[in-house]
């Protein structure tokens, strides 16, 4: 039922594949090290959840998503990691969940508890959405993946509501994490497992506004229908956005002194907190 129109006779182009999968190893050992770093200095594995619980929503996720919204690689993919709903879903799309849900979602705890509200929020919204649409239609014209379809609203190949929605994503994480966290009644030693968690729960939130648009997506209805569905899914997301905006205004900033840049507590560095 998934892959009635899929354009079953798409070949990946080798070079721009071997380029795209050398950015995204590039940008998760950046990540990586960063995050590393963060951990080191700050005396929590907190950072390394973060990332660790974003890699593994984007081993299960990224299928669903890219079903419901009709998004199809071609079946001779570099690096497969999975075979679902008719499609092999290529590595670098799970490394590229695992960083927009991750290391986004983190990005904005720690600005959560600079005390930057509003400002983190829509400026996380900016950063995720506008890097994706500028990430995506490129890759869209190398004929990497395509969104298959009668799809709405399309930029380049690209659909508008994709860009409102990555945009979410980590926001719904990084609020999760930082709820979990600083904001947790009682004792924070359980605080890992929790930031670990927070990309899943954001990942099944992401599922309520895919929801008018892949259902439209998938219906015998007519174009503006879609159009509409689209629209729906933006301002659903665009809703969860500003709530999110308010919330951080309210109750954002440091629940405890914060460390200077080059300080660490000396039992902090041979031992990690959990």
């Amino acid at each position: 039922m998934f892959i009635t129109d899929a354009p079953l006779d798409m070949r990946a182009p080798s070079g721009a594949y071997t380029a795209f999968y050398a950015l995204f190893a590039v940008n998760m050992l950046g990540t990586l090290a960063w995050l590393a770093h963060r951990a080191r200095r700050e005396g929590t594995i907190h950072p390394l959840a973060a990332l660790a619980g974003g890699l593994a929503v984007g081993a299960v996720v990224p299928p669903v998503y890219n079903a419901l919204t009709k998004v199809w690689f071609p079946s001779n993919i570099p690096l497969p990691y999975v075979e679902a709903f008719g499609m092999k879903d290529p590595l670098f799309d799970m490394l590229g969940y695992a960083l927009f849900i991750g290391f986004g979602g983190y990005l904005l705890l720690t600005q959560l508890r600079a005390g930057h509200g509003a400002r983190a929020v829509y400026g996380t919204f900016l950063l995720w959405g506008v890097t994706d649409l500028l990430l995506e239609v490129p890759f869209l014209q190398w004929d990497l993946y395509q969104y298959y379809g009668d799809q709405p609203m399309e930029i380049g190949g690209f659909p508008l509501h994709w860009v409102v929605l990555n945009g979410f994503i980590p926001i719904a994480a990084g609020g999760l994490m930082y709820a979990v966290t600083d904001r947790w009644p009682g004792s924070p030693r359980g605080a890992a497992w929790r930031v670990a968690a927070c990309p899943a729960v954001a990942g099944g939130l992401l599922m309520i506004p895919i929801f008018p648009v892949a259902t439209a997506l998938h219906a015998d209805v007519p174009s503006a229908v879609r159009v509409g569905a689209s629209l729906l899914s933006i301002a659903m997301t665009a809703a969860a956005v500003l709530a999110a905006a308010r919330l951080a205004d309210r109750h954002a900033g440091p629940t405890a002194p914060a460390r200077s840049a080059g300080s660490l507590d000396a039992d902090a560095v041979p031992a990690l907190t959990v």
